[in-house]
């Protein structure tokens, strides 16, 4: 930690009215940190988005055959379920 880096964190301990140790003790219980994106969950997450897209272009041209849903119905939930998935990968969740 710098110099400036410490007297900004005692400036704000000082205004929480508390002293540092205290402080980030607090700052570090009470924040989430999201843990960075890495290289790997990248290239997880732009597989999902392939797998999703897929299953949507089969959804879509189950649906203009007008062929039964009802095989098509779990892929369906599936598909939001991944793409659920998905959104809370990329918001880091």
């Amino acid at each position: 930690m710098t110099e400036d880096e410490k007297k900004l964190l005692v400036q704000k301990a000082q205004s929480a009215g508390l002293e540092l140790s205290p402080y980030l003790v607090a700052c570090g219980l009470t924040k989430v940190i999201k843990a960075p994106i890495t290289y790997f969950d990248r290239q997880g997450i732009a597989q999902l988005a392939r797998v999703g897209n897929n299953i949507n272009q089969i959804t879509k041209a189950v649906n203009m055959a007008n062929l039964d849903r009802r095989l098509f119905d779990e892929a369906i939930q599936q598909i939001e379920e991944l793409q659920e998935l998905l959104y809370e990968i990329t918001r880091g969740k």
